[in-house]
């Protein structure tokens, strides 16, 4: 006899968003104090602080699973399954707005459900960038959501290396590592969408998919941050992500203040961007994110997925 346990995300997120279900049975929604795991139970597990921090989520990401037996105890594949559904479906979440996620602990009901016993994985908390975090999900729809984060589940499912480092460079990125690092990840994964391999075609392949005069930084000129566009910004990104890889020095002109928008005449005033640097930093994710998004958006991904598709596409007359 099968028996529906369920696993839960408590959903710390700089973003607001509705109630929602994806293609992989994960839902987005408010639990009850009943609903709620018994988090109090947990001390062997997880300090007061901790459970006090996770009591008080009211939103949760959530997801049914069957098991054959009842009675059996944890860590088995079915739950550990379970476990990286939900951390995919986080990882989705993050190209959808990359805001980052400051608790990454799955909680999964394990053994006798009415035992209230659960076992806990514990991930990498996820961070981002500050123009990242503000930017949210920007001025996307419920149902864009939706079809960005199914977009990304179906991606994962291929399990299609070329598919796939994209947003594993992601994800690394965004668990550790200084802001050389993580541009020097981002811009990989960039570049493993694009197959650029030069600062030049990097360049003219990023604005022929996202638009030369698209905004790198949307809706935050209130905040001091330039309207950089996708043309100010795509090369420098490459030149610096090449100077990190080969063991280089950094330019001098990426440890100053950061230069004029080209077209806009306007120097950086928030407090975040104290040099070019730290603009191509917060640029490098965005338009990742955003690279990613508009691929699902447009209905790229039949293309996207087929190598040779792809690689016409990509070609710049």
């Amino acid at each position: 006899m099968s028996s529906v346990r369920k696993a839960y995300l408590p959903l710390w997120l700089h973003l607001q968003l509705p109630d929602m279900r994806f293609r992989n049975g994960v839902s987005i929604r408010s639990l009850s104090e009943a609903e709620k795991p018994d988090v109090g139970s947990w001390g062997q597990f997880m300090s007061p602080n901790e459970i006090a921090r996770v009591s008080q989520f009211s939103r949760w990401m959530c997801l049914d699973f069957e098991v054959e037996h009842p009675h059996q105890g944890g860590g088995t594949p079915i739950e550990a399954k379970a476990s990286r559904t939900l951390a995919n479906t986080m990882l989705a979440l993050q190209v959808v707005a990359p805001v980052g996620c400051y608790i990454f602990d799955i909680f999964i009901q394990s053994g006798d459900t009415s035992l209230n016993l659960y076992q806990i994985d514990h991930n990498q908390v996820l961070t981002s960038a500050g123009c990242a975090r503000m930017s949210g999900a920007g001025a996307l729809s419920p149902g864009e959501i939706e079809k960005v984060v199914d977009g990304v589940l179906a991606l994962i499912e291929t399990e299609q290396p070329r598919l796939n480092t994209p947003l594993g460079l992601l994800l690394n990125g965004m668990s550790g590592g200084d802001i050389y690092v993580k541009t020097l990840l981002w811009v990989a994964a960039m570049d493993s969408i694009l197959m650029a391999e030069k600062a030049k075609v990097f360049k003219q392949r990023l604005c022929k998919i996202l638009g030369p005069e698209t905004e790198v930084f949307p809706g935050l000129e209130a905040q001091g941050v330039p309207p950089y566009s996708v043309d100010d910004l795509a090369s420098d990104i490459y030149i610096l992500r090449n100077q990190i890889a080969h063991g280089g020095v950094i330019l001098s002109r990426f440890l100053e203040l950061p230069p004029v928008s080209s077209a806009r005449n306007i120097n950086a005033s928030c407090p975040g961007l104290l040099t070019y640097a730290n603009v191509l930093h917060e640029a490098s994710i965005m338009l990742l994110c955003r690279l990613l998004r508009h691929i699902i958006l447009q209905d790229m991904l039949p293309v996207f997925t087929d190598l040779k598709q792809w690689e016409r596409l990509l070609k710049v007359k």
